[in-house]
């Protein structure tokens, strides 16, 4: 079995107007997505002693982390602002099926760096502040 490649997204990120228009940011190798699902369970004390958790409660994150490249300093400027801010922006991940995934997404972690001779590459971590919804295509 040969290795895998991360999947590339596209990101955009909106501009906080009514209407929110979205622009491309630039495209995103994802490393690691990871949904967290904390559920609230019952307290009491069962026979059989095991916890019963409750669907559909308590509290659910996403992240996402990726590396990836710009094509234009612009993009790079939108990306820096949003990580020194710290303000959660609307995001919308579109991934190669089709599919969407939006929502509030604070910069967790931004970096850039690269090797003598290469280009500039960047690492981002996207964590979700809200409601996240997916768009199957």
């Amino acid at each position: 079995m040969t290795a895998g490649r991360g999947t590339l997204v596209q990101i955009k990120i909106g501009d906080g107007e009514s209407p929110e228009l979205f622009s491309t940011i630039s495209g995103l190798y994802i490393t690691e997505m990871a949904l967290q699902n904390h559920h609230a369970t019952r307290d009491h004390v069962r026979v059989d002693s095991w916890k019963s958790a409750i669907e559909s409660s308590g509290t659910r994150n996403i992240t996402f982390s990726g590396t990836g490249y710009f094509s234009n300093s612009a993009e790079q400027n939108t990306l820096l602002q949003s990580a020194i801010t710290g303000n959660a922006r609307n995001y919308q991940m579109h991934f190669s099926n089709g599919d969407i995934l939006s929502g509030s997404f604070l910069v967790q972690e931004y970096s850039r760096g690269a090797n003598a001779n290469r280009e500039e590459e960047y690492n981002l971590t996207l964590t979700g502040t809200g409601n996240i919804s997916l768009t199957n295509t």
